[in-house]
């Protein structure tokens, strides 16, 4: 979806920021959570099924190319982005940051409460 309205992004001057917001949007129609790999940084999101966000960039005048290419794998979406500035939303349009919802890896040891936490919430023990 294009807007088609001018922005300034988030105090980013002189670095080419006004242009058209372009929206992709991406929904986890599956039963599983999906990783949403953003290129070329690398950047992974995970949805729960069901669950919808927006990738967004400045779109810079005068390029022509494709703002985005998006390749599919079985439970992965590569999201590469051809632009200087881009960032991903949910619903609402609330900034998501790298590893969202990251699932914790498969046979890794449950997280221990720390030193402290142990005292405070466990005396006796």
């Amino acid at each position: 979806m294009l807007t088609g309205l001018p922005v300034v992004v988030r105090g980013w001057s002189g670095m080419g920021t006004e242009g058209p917001e372009v929206r992709l949007g991406i929904r986890n129609d599956g039963t599983e959570m999906m990783e949403i790999a953003l290129e070329p940084l690398g950047e992974d999101y995970w949805l729960r099924p069901g669950e919808r966000v927006f990738v967004v960039i400045v779109d810079e005048p005068g390029d022509s190319s494709a703002p985005f290419e998006v390749q599919q794998s079985s439970q992965r979406l590569a999201v590469c982005c051809n632009r200087s500035l881009f960032w991903v939303v949910d619903d609402a349009g609330n900034e998501l940051e790298c590893g969202y919802q990251r699932p914790e890896p498969a046979g890794a040891a449950p997280k221990r409460r720390s030193f402290f936490r142990r005292l405070i919430n466990a005396p006796g023990e």
